[in-house]
């Protein structure tokens, strides 16, 4: 969880910006890599809960959990 505790969510919400929910772990993957995400992001992303995201609210929340 190292890695997590150095990106911050505004790095995680720059490099999801236009995902359209609701989305997948996976889906959010896949847009944070076309978006050419640093691979900080992309960790944390991955250590992310196997769910369904209704909003960025619940990706933050997401975050939140993996960022502690």
């Amino acid at each position: 969880m190292q890695e997590a505790t150095k990106t911050s969510a505004f790095a995680v919400e720059k490099f999801l910006k236009g995902i359209d929910f609701p989305c997948t772990k996976n889906d959010l993957l896949d847009h944070a890599k076309k978006q050419n995400a640093p691979d900080s992001v992309i960790k944390t992303i991955q250590n992310m809960p196997d769910e369904e995201f209704s909003s960025a609210n619940d990706v933050m929340k997401a975050f939140g959990k993996v960022s502690k």
